[in-house]
């Protein structure tokens, strides 16, 4: 029913009380990827992955993948994954300032909204 899983080693490592990259928590996405591998499963790590580290995750986890929020980078088809993922990381800021200019154009129709039924309840 599977062909793929994420690891997510934000969640990961808040729970063991580390940080991402602590060897700790590279060492067990390491051993779930190999695993995984050995199921046939395809393995995409995520969890605050940046273009300093992003090399780093591919080579000492060993997964297919590795991934941002909202992207998903093949890690033997990237020719230089540290420069994927800073554009990667780029294109979801700008996806957020865009969200975010969409969002404040709403909050602002709703904040008109409220300031108009105040003034019929007043009457």
């Amino acid at each position: 029913m599977l062909d793929q899983i994420t690891i997510g080693r934000s969640d990961l490592s808040g729970s063991l009380g580390k940080t991402v990259d602590d060897l700790e928590v590279i060492e067990i996405c390491k051993r779930i990827t190999e695993m995984a591998h050995k199921a046939g499963l395809l393995v995409s790590v995520g969890g605050g992955v940046t273009p300093s580290n992003a090399k780093m995750v591919a080579e000492k986890v060993g997964p297919d993948k590795v991934n941002t929020r909202h992207i998903v980078f093949s890690v033997k088809d990237s020719p230089d994954l540290s420069v994927a993922v800073k554009k990667g990381l780029e294109f979801e800021e700008a996806l957020l300032r865009h969200e975010e200019q969409e969002l404040s154009a709403e909050l602002k129709s709703v904040e008109e909204r409220i300031e108009e039924l105040k003034k019929r309840i007043i009457r």
